[in-house]
């Protein structure tokens, strides 16, 4: 058997996620999350999601961290470019994020 091989797991209209082997054994399957943003001229974007997930839906619930998923609860309009959320916050809301936040392994920011 050849490798690489790379499968599609599932797609929507701008994203897909792709299955990629590089060898026999499940150690060497990799998720990902490929797409483009949603907006006029959008950008391509590709980042490494959970063997779990299995539809694109399931792989942007992945990349969301919970303080994205609260500002959509609370009405907020929450902005997306590829596996960034952009969420309106107050300046003093702004400056607390800048001084703590840290990197996830969910390719977003995580609030302290």
């Amino acid at each position: 058997m050849d490798f690489p091989k790379v499968n599609v797991v599932s797609t929507s209209q701008t994203a897909l996620v792709i299955e990629v082997l590089t060898g026999p054994y499940l150690p060497y399957c990799r998720h990902f999350l490929v797409g483009q943003d949603s907006s006029v001229g959008g950008q391509p974007f590709i980042t490494q999601v959970p063997k779990k997930v299995q539809t694109v839906e399931d792989a942007f619930a992945f990349l969301m961290p919970k303080p994205v998923k609260q500002a959509i609860e609370r009405g907020l309009a929450v902005k997306r470019q590829g596996d960034w959320f952009l969420c309106p916050a107050r300046r003093r809301m702004v400056n607390r994020v800048t001084c703590n936040s840290r990197r996830t392994n969910r390719g977003g920011l995580a609030l302290d």
